[in-house]
């Protein structure tokens, strides 16, 4: 066995074990009944409506203040779920395998459909002006669209896994 294959099945072993310490903690259960997981979903959606405003209204002070908040509902969000969606095929059973790749299918399908849409108004937003329109962004404006796409790009897997779990627990 070469050094690289016994560094690949230590860190395999490692994966596993953190894995099942993941799967089978019940430490934030209160996080994972159906109606917290729905309110750290509107948490999530609110925060990441919140990141852009911050940044353009509030300022860098209030946009990191955003950002801040938008990390800890991340973090309770992807407790919430267990981090399934990022956990290696050969720790997950079938039906969790599964669930993770349906959950992401409908992440691609609603982020490319949100991206589309936000698209096509700044098209016709830009388009159907009398006068010649020119597109600038500042530092606020390169931020807030930086961490709002970060947000929405990272949590649409936890958000539409949690939405599931929780609708399947009614």
């Amino acid at each position: 066995m070469s050094r690289w294959s016994a560094a690949a099945e230590r860190n395999r072993e490692m994966v596993a074990g953190n894995a099942e310490r993941i799967l089978n903690d019940t430490t934030y259960d209160r996080f994972r009944t159906p109606r917290s997981q729905r309110l750290l979903v509107a948490a999530y959606v609110a925060v990441t409506i919140a990141i852009p405003c911050c940044w353009l209204i509030g300022g860098a002070i209030a946009g990191i203040l955003a950002v801040l908040v938008a990390i800890v509902v991340y973090l309770l969000l992807r407790v919430s779920v267990r981090s399934i969606a990022d956990l290696p095929d050969h720790v997950l059973d079938e039906r969790m395998r599964r669930e993770r790749d349906s959950v992401y299918l409908v992440s691609f399908r609603t982020l490319s459909t949100v991206v589309m849409i936000a698209m096509n108004i700044a098209f016709i937003a830009v388009e159907f002006r009398d006068e010649e329109a020119t597109i600038s962004f500042d530092s606020a404006a390169v931020n807030a669209v930086y961490w709002t796409l970060l947000a929405v790009v990272l949590g649409t897997p936890s958000v539409v896994m949690a939405l599931r779990q929780a609708a399947e627990a009614d």
